[in-house]
């Protein structure tokens, strides 16, 4: 597993290179967004719009990849740089700059492992990453609900990988 999941970073340090051109800054996203991702932070992160999201073609040998793999899927996060179709909603990148946060505050090695982990445990929607990226998103797109009170999401998010132990072991 250990190899493979260094296969895999490898492959993402590849794809960030390959796309490092295409790149946009995330502080020019709308002031909505800047309500919940602080400037240093959105200073850091980029995405890249597109309508092939790349993912890797080489073979995976872990459970439950194969399927993952073949999801069609409107955004993806790889470290500090998300890819996403051109005409998503915004709330897809408040959902995908979660990914960011956790790539950051996990680091690449345990992001990708505790991600399978979730993914083979859960499934998908339910795996413990997606599901904050999921809840933070919903916060979001719940403009007049009140539990949408602009928060920082990175502390939030790192209260919930300290909470559920992720990346702790």
């Amino acid at each position: 597993m250990k190899q493979m999941i260094e296969t895999i970073n490898q492959w993402i340090d590849a794809t960030l290179e390959a796309n490092r051109d295409k790149q946009q800054c995330c502080l020019s996203l709308p002031k909505r967004v800047h309500q919940f991702y602080d400037e240093e932070f959105l200073a850091s992160a980029f995405f890249v719009e597109t309508t092939t999201i790349p993912k890797p073609t080489f073979i995976i040998n872990i459970p439950g990849a194969e399927e993952y793999l073949a999801m069609d899927v409107r955004g993806v996060t790889y470290k500090n740089t998300y890819f996403v179709h051109p005409d998503i909603p915004l709330s897809t990148h408040v959902h995908e700059l979660v990914h960011v946060a956790q790539w950051k505050l996990l680091g690449a090695e345990t992001f990708i492992s505790e991600y399978i982990r979730g993914v083979q445990t859960y499934g998908y929607r339910d795996s413990p990453l997606e599901d904050i990226a999921f809840t933070v998103q919903q916060d979001f797109e719940d403009e007049n609900a009140s539990t949408n009170k602009p928060y920082d999401v990175v502390e939030r998010v790192n209260l919930f990988l300290l909470k559920n132990k992720l990346g702790l072991e």
